[in-house]
């Protein structure tokens, strides 16, 4: 009786700083669906694979806020159907200072 496969649970770590690459996204895939080993790829919202493949036992990390698609697959080669993360960041602190002189 094969069941979808399907993630347990995912895991996010946002953008510590406005503009940098500190997001990280790690998986858990639900074990009683599909076969082991599994991995996962992140795709951007263009549909292009960030990286390559990773095994679930690692993070990745080194990813700017923004909006990721992530999908399991399984040692036979099966997808599981994509999930939306998003990595979000701090607001930055910088802002313009203007001086309006009255003549």
């Amino acid at each position: 009786n094969l069941k979808i496969l399907n993630f347990a649970d995912t895991n996010v770590i946002n953008a510590i700083c406005h503009g940098d690459s500190t997001g990280i996204i790690s998986v858990v895939p639900d074990t009683s669906t599909g076969f082991s080993p599994y991995s996962y790829g992140i795709k951007d919202t263009s549909g292009t694979l960030v990286g390559a493949l990773h095994s679930v036992s690692d993070t990745t990390d080194d990813l700017t806020a923004g909006v990721y698609y992530i999908y399991l697959q399984d040692n036979l080669g099966c997808l599981s159907d994509s999930i939306k993360i998003t990595i979000l960041e701090k607001q930055s602190r910088f802002f313009r200072i203007y001086f309006v002189t009255k003549i």
